[in-house]
């Protein structure tokens, strides 16, 4: 009887381990998921405003600073 405790408690920590390291791993997913969704919205965002500047700016000059500035948004583009 007490073996088949010890037995059966020792399973029982065994699945709780097994769903805690799958919860961790799903989490870990979610969060993934979440960075990569953040990123694609924000490339989207500058892609729309860089068409948008396409016609607001006055000159090829204006586009292009209008343009440069919002890529700096998303990576470095310092100029030389």
């Amino acid at each position: 009887m007490e073996d088949e405790l010890r037995r059966t408690n020792l399973e029982l920590e065994e699945r709780v381990q097994k769903r805690a390291s799958e919860v961790r791993f799903a989490n870990a997913e979610r969060e993934r998921e979440a960075a990569e969704r953040a990123s694609a919205e924000k490339l989207q965002s500058a892609l729309f405003r860089i068409a948008g500047q396409t016609t607001a700016s006055q000159d090829l000059e204006e586009l292009y600073r209008n343009i440069h500035s919002i890529i700096a948004e998303l990576m470095y583009a310092r100029n030389m």
